[in-house]
């Protein structure tokens, strides 16, 4: 978490809140008074063998929830209001579709913030926070949803989502330079790359969106290569890096070239695969047409390349000013 330089924080009130993570069922050992659910979607099926398989896990989860609790759903996800709907379950649902309990109008997106109004049941409270994307902002429904269900002031955390930085690798800003923005996203299966790209091409369409990939684990591209494909179809160029194995023994076939032939006829996106993180920051200089937003995606180590680029930037910056202030000094 930005604002707290930390993962976690210890405080003194009896609620304790956690990410519960699916993708070896582990969250099904608790048993959640409050249990949120923000969206399913087809991942970590070496575990669960297939989306039926991971959707009854889902709603196990929700069976887990405590009697006098709450589950918060994402009503604009099609699966998670499926799921919810065969749960026994007490439900408060969140969305932007109508039909739900928590709503968002009147979405303005500027200079990296948004601006909504949340209908939270009868209450209206208008929101800003310095995010973008739609993902972003059914997050923080989802938090005026819980803090409804535990009869907080609804209010109070409207407000305090203007001063929320965010958490790392989730859309951050690594450098702000002329005409051209470097970002930074863990996003590593289908659905979190599209709404990341979609979030800064809807908030910068002006900027050309150039994207550095690299998939994390062969099993996880295996089972969603074809989705995988699709996700980029909000970028102007594509840099393919070698999958991050994670571990996991690698499989030849999936090389950057065949990876980027692949998203290249699905996305109709420019695509150049490269064979490492150390060459790709110069190549990307060399095809940039600004003004440009460069993102690294992936949860390997992509995020290196992104450093890269901004101190290969500033110092080429840097140079340019010398050279340029020498050349205007007088002849003496």
């Amino acid at each position: 978490m930005l604002d707290l330089d930390s993962p976690a924080r210890v405080g003194s009130s009896s609620l304790f809140v956690a990410e519960a993570d699916e993708s070896d069922g582990s969250f099904l050992k608790y048993q959640p008074h409050i249990s949120v659910l923000s969206n399913i979607e087809a991942d970590h099926l070496d575990y669960h063998g297939d989306l039926s398989g991971l959707a009854s896990c889902f709603q196990s989860y929700l069976n887990n929830t405590q009697e006098d609790g709450c589950s918060i759903v994402c009503w604009d996800d099609p699966l998670c209001r499926e799921v919810s709907d065969q749960a026994n379950v007490n439900r408060l649902t969140y969305g932007i579709n109508l039909g739900c309990d928590v709503r968002a109008i009147d979405i303005h997106s500027y200079e990296g913030k948004t601006e909504f109004t949340a209908i939270v049941e009868r209450d209206q409270v208008r929101c800003k926070v310095n995010l973008i994307g739609k993902h972003n902002v059914l997050n923080c429904l989802a938090v005026l949803a819980t803090a409804r269900a535990l009869h907080l002031d609804v209010s109070l955390a409207a407000k305090s989502l203007a001063s929320y930085k965010g958490v790392a690798r989730r859309l951050n800003l690594i450098a702000d330079l002329p005409d051209l923005l470097i970002y930074d996203d863990y996003a590593h299966n289908p659905g979190k790359i599209m709404a990341c790209l979609k979030a800064l091409k809807e908030n910068l369409d002006s900027h050309r969106l150039y994207v550095v990939f690299q998939q994390h684990r062969f099993s996880r591209l295996k089972t969603t290569f074809e989705k995988t494909s699709e996700s980029f179809s909000y970028a102007d160029h594509v840099f393919v890096l070698p999958v991050y194995a994670a571990g996991e023994v690698a499989d030849d076939k999936y090389t950057p070239e065949y990876l980027s032939k692949s998203i290249s006829i699905a996305s109709k996106v420019n695509c150049t695969p490269v064979s490492s993180t150390k060459d790709t920051a110069e190549q990307i200089i060399k095809k940039i047409e600004k003004p440009a937003i460069i993102i690294t995606i992936g949860a390997g180590n992509v995020w290196t390349v992104g450093n890269k680029l901004k101190e290969m930037l500033i110092a080429s910056k840097a140079s340019n000013k010398e050279i340029d202030h020498k050349e205007k000094e007088p002849d003496t």
